[in-house]
């Protein structure tokens, strides 16, 4: 019996190692990709997106594009476009030819783009798959964190060059949103007013201030 209890503490403290090597791997590898990012001056994604209610009912894909630069972004949806110069933020609504215009401390300024420079500070990693995508093999990677505006994140991530490929953000009604096919340049010339809405050139739109 003493024999038995021995082998099996054995096997479990080889199993919680190797659970705990894992984890650390994959926090390395999420904190590699995000300093890849942080590294460069600035990010351009372009990605396809959808929302999923459930397993069955999903969106159609569609194209977005998004830059990071500091505290600075701009998400360029089909529908809309959100700017922020990291003090204020304009969510300009294509179909209302209305922006409305609010401090980053009032609106959503932790967009889900922006949270993927935030990953490795506020999120555990651990490893679920590996899988092979054509010529390279990609890791899919479990981020969780329970006082997080997205409680799980799902990202499937190049280790060879540490770039994002997919991420999925979970929602706490059981959709979520998909970024697919992720592409990224970096180290772009983009001025400071690329981060603020022109109001000179959109006259005709409508800006209410919520500040």
């Amino acid at each position: 019996m003493k024999k038995s209890i021995t082998i099996l503490a054995g096997l479990w403290l080889m199993l919680a190692t190797g659970m705990a090597s894992a984890q650390n791997t994959s926090d390395e590898l999420v904190k590699a990709t995000v300093k890849n990012i942080r590294d460069h001056k600035n990010v351009e994604l372009t990605f396809d997106y959808q929302y999923a209610l459930d397993d069955q009912n999903a969106s159609e894909k569609q194209q977005g594009t998004a830059f990071l630069q500091g505290e600075c972004y701009k998400v360029q949806l089909i529908d809309q476009e959100i700017i922020s110069d990291g003090k204020s933020i304009w969510n300009y609504i294509f179909d209302n030819e209305e922006v409305t215009l609010s401090n980053t401390s009032e609106g959503e300024d932790n967009t889900p783009l922006k949270l993927i420079t935030m990953l490795d500070k506020d999120y555990t990693a651990k490893s679920i798959t590996s899988e092979a995508d054509k010529a390279q093999q990609l890791e899919r990677v479990l981020l969780s964190n329970p006082k997080g505006q997205f409680k799980e994140i799902t990202a499937v991530i190049n280790p060879k060059d540490k770039l994002l490929k997919n991420i999925v953000f979970h929602f706490d009604d059981g959709s979520s949103m998909v970024l697919e096919n992720i592409q990224m340049k970096f180290d772009q010339n983009l001025k400071d007013s690329f981060f603020r809405f022109d109001s000179k050139a959109n006259p005709n739109i409508d800006i209410i201030d919520m500040r």
